[in-house]
């Protein structure tokens, strides 16, 4: 035979016809269509074929038919096919006559719905040797001539085959013999046995439900039709529905569309009619019918059946003239307010300018317009000619009148790089370089890229210059220079329009205005660049999120969650900053910021998506930078905690100690623990060296006390080796400890004030940029005294002094 690359071919025998059969997984409404040949006409007498829909016993033929020769037959499509859970479309090819010979038959076959594609061919080709199931799809035999079999009586098999008075009559005797016709509605549909041509009517006025008992074994594997029309021309309407129980409501109408492709006044289910699609029903030309077409048409007035087209231009087309299509009118109309469409519109003409569409039409017009003189009339497009060119000379003029705005644009973004007004000779000297530019018949968006790159490259933009005094005395920055100072500090970037200003006018340099800046600046949201940029490098976690040494045999949990850990301090820092509270809560917080991943990590239960704030922490045994999840998980091991690193942090990071380097040949540690031995033993039996002891007597208490959590911060009760833990320890002054709380009250009662003058020591050196002397000293003990110790005061004594203010002066000797 001949077939197709990669297409599915069956082949029947003698007796037995072939079944390709594709079984529904659910309730789908589909979209059946394909194609069926003989792949071996050259002999035999052909085959017989048919797609059937199998419903149990029911079997409903879509298509059928006998093969011609090496014609490709198609079928379908076939629109809203409804198969419920388990329910079959089977194509059977059978042996035309009982005559095998020559029967390979090619089948393709497709089903679509519900938004997927079920294709035969696509499906199993490659694969065709597994045997069944293919997912969906399965290959089985029936007997060429197929009675399906059925636990039905004789006599309802073959009334349901062929309907007939002398059968009903079979049939009726049966079913009371075997049921109790005790219902009226019941008896009276019985009586529809006695002819074919029955028609009981029951009639009912809306509200209503009418409820009808039908014996199980005649119900079983068919179909449930009723028919409702109105009765007379009256102005009525009625929703009908089929279900198989009590509807919740009879008042007021069912929401939904007809989705099932039904003929008006018909209600038709295997099973059960869902509630999304029930007709109303109306006399046509009545004025209920009106009363709803006006009602409808109101709806689709608010609610258009689309705002745009996914597509507009076909993929296959060479060219096009609609570069760009537009139909936002019914969003402008419903939705956008007269701000929001001039936004709109702006953004269309911000479009139309850096696409160029106007001059990109002339050209395609010109090669649209070769295209028609091969197989179309010219003609037709010759009066788009005209407007299109004038259209583009309008745009030309309009790039023309925009050129010097631009360059002008250029230089007010100058200034705002420059962090300052520019002089007239810099402004001169970019200028002249636009102009020479051009000159060189560069086109004008070229120029001003360049301009671009002159100011971004300039040191005036690089580094944040500031103009020394003559003499060896301190003086005054001035007012751009003070502006660029705050901004950097605070936001890592330039300043703002309200600087500028105040800036520009000289009334920053007064002492009041700007300590009200720097208060006002705290509370803005450009305060999580200071969150960043000092605090998370303060704490050594700044680069938590892309940390990557951690074990992933040990902890594979820790890469999924380590930007949430870093994010906990960042959100932690901002709120620090924006509600102004002391920067005592670093250590005694009974609050922090988590997400579902992060909270999951820590062992807590939240409800919701997103960040949120959480309260209660110290009862849950965290609380403060000793309980964040990136400080313990920066300051361990790979595979297992290091009180070591632990203590090293908390005792120059957090408490400002100064310790001496570690001596040459100290050996390192390995990343587990040797049996029989905690993590903690490990560190006791390395620091028991006389070389090293001194030293770790000072930072290996802090870090026993936090062995109660793990490398990657979560908390434990027992080491990865399966041995407890022990976070009872003797701090060098001998102030015996347990745990994270005892940690914490040592720290907050006997070590405040270590800890305030690092965190004023740490933040005065970011602000000034420049390392801490013993000039600064004052400042500091101020910062440190400072009362309630609120972040927004240690940041005003900062903006105030002297060192934030003003800058040495040129001959200021170094050595004096």
């Amino acid at each position: 035979g001949v077939m197709k690359p990669h297409s599915i071919a069956t082949h029947p025998s003698p007796k037995l016809a072939s079944v390709i059969a594709w079984r529904s997984p659910g309730a789908h409404t589909l979209r059946i269509h394909g194609e069926v040949f003989d792949a071996h006409p050259e002999c035999g007498n052909g085959i017989t074929w048919a797609l059937e829909v199998r419903r149990g016993h029911a079997s409903e033929v879509l298509a059928q038919g006998v093969s011609e020769g090496a014609k490709v037959l198609s079928f379908g499509p076939f629109e809203n096919v409804r198969l419920e859970d388990g329910q079959v479309v089977a194509f059977v090819v059978g042996p035309r006559d009982g005559n095998h010979a020559c029967d390979l038959t090619g089948v393709d076959l497709t089903l679509t719905g519900d938004g997927k594609t079920w294709d035969l061919a696509n499906d199993v080709s490659s694969n065709i040797l597994a045997g069944n199931p293919h997912g969906e799809w399965y290959f089985l035999s029936q007997p060429e001539n197929l009675t399906p079999p059925s636990d039905l009586p004789a006599a309802v098999v073959e009334w349901r085959k062929s309907p007939t008075p002398e059968l009903a009559v079979k049939v009726r005797e049966h079913l009371e013999k075997d049921f109790p016709l005790t219902s009226p509605l019941l008896a009276q549909a019985m009586r529809s046995f006695q002819s074919k041509a029955a028609a009981d009517v029951i009639p009912v006025k809306a509200p209503s439900v009418i409820e009808v008992r039908v014996p199980a074994l005649l119900a079983k594997d068919t179909e449930f039709v009723v028919t409702g029309r109105l009765t007379g021309k009256g102005d009525g309407s009625v929703q009908m529905q089929v279900l198989t129980g009590p509807p919740a409501s009879t008042s007021g109408l069912v929401a939904g569309n007809s989705e099932t492709g039904l003929k008006q006044g018909q209600w038709s289910d295997n099973n059960l009619v869902t509630q999304h699609s029930a007709p109303i029903l109306v006399n046509d030309g009545g004025p209920a019918r009106q009363r709803f077409a006006a009602a409808f048409d109101e709806f689709r007035s608010l609610f258009p059946i689309a705002l745009c087209y996914s597509r507009i231009v076909p993929v296959d087309e060479v060219v096009t003239l609609t570069l760009f299509y537009r139909e936002d009118d019914q969003l402008k109309r419903l939705m956008l307010d007269p701000a929001e469409s001039r936004e709109l519109d702006r953004l269309w003409d911000e479009l139309r300018v850096v696409s160029e569409w106007p001059l990109k039409q002339v050209d395609v017009f010109e090669q649209l317009f070769q295209f028609a003189t091969q197989d179309a009339k010219p003609s037709a497009f010759e009066p788009m000619r005209e407007p299109i060119k004038q259209a583009a000379e309008q745009f030309n003029q309009q790039l023309r009148d925009a050129e010097p705005v631009q360059v002008q644009a250029v230089l007010d973004f100058a200034s705002r790089a420059w962090r300052r007004p520019l002089r007239d000779s810099e402004t001169k000297e970019l200028r002249a370089l636009y102009e020479t530019l051009r000159t060189q018949d560069l086109p004008h968006a070229a120029a001003v890229r360049q301009m671009l790159a002159r100011v971004l490259v300039a040191p005036s933009f690089l580094y944040r210059g500031e103009k020394a005094a003559p003499g060896p005395k301190a003086a005054p920055v001035n007012d751009w220079e003070l502006a660029t100072r705050l901004s950097y500090f605070l936001w890592s970037s330039v300043p703002d329009a309200e600087l500028t200003q105040l800036a520009a006018i000289g009334q920053l340099h007064d002492p009041g205005v700007l300590a009200a800046q720097a208060r006002r600046m705290l509370k803005d949201e450009r305060i999580r660049r200071l969150a960043t940029e000092f605090g998370c490098q303060w704490l050594h976690v700044r680069d938590l999120a892309t940390l990557d040494e951690k074990s992933e045999r040990h902890f594979p949990t820790f890469l999924s969650v380590r930007e949430s850990m870093q994010e906990e301090v960042t959100r932690f820092l901002i709120d620090l900053c924006q509600n102004d509270r002391s920067v005592l809560s670093l250590l005694d917080a009974d609050y922090t910021f988590v997400d579902p991943a992060l909270a999951e990590h820590y062992g807590f239960v939240v409800e919701g998506e997103g960040w949120r704030r959480i309260d209660g922490l110290r009862a849950k045994g965290r609380g403060g930078l000793l309980g964040f999840a990136a400080t313990l998980a920066k300051q361990s091991g790979a595979s297992r905690t290091s009180p070591i690193l632990r203590g090293n942090w908390l005792s120059e990071v957090v408490l400002g100690e100064r310790l001496p380097r570690p001596p040459k040949g100290v050996p390192i540690l390995p990343e587990e623990a040797p049996p029989g031995l905690t993590e903690r033993q490990l560190i006791e039996r390395h620091s028991s060296d006389a070389k090293c002891a001194r030293c770790h007597q000072r930072i290996d208490p802090f870090g026993f006390a936090l062995e109660g959590f793990d490398a990657i911060g979560r908390a434990r009760d027992k080491d990865a080796a399966g041995l407890a833990i022990d976070t009872r320890t003797s701090l060098p002054d001998g102030t015996s400890i347990a745990g994270l709380d005892g940690l914490r009250a040592y720290l907050v009662n006997m070590r405040q004030e270590d800890f305030l003058r690092q965190f004023s020591r740490k933040l005065l050196g970011y602000a000034l940029g420049r390392g801490v002397q013993l000039s600064d000293k004052p400042l500091l003990e101020a910062m440190t005294k400072s009362e309630a110790h609120r972040i927004a005061d240690l940041v005003e004594l900062i903006v105030r002094s002297p060192q934030f203010r003003e800058v040495r002066g040129r001959d200021f000797a170094v050595n004096q």
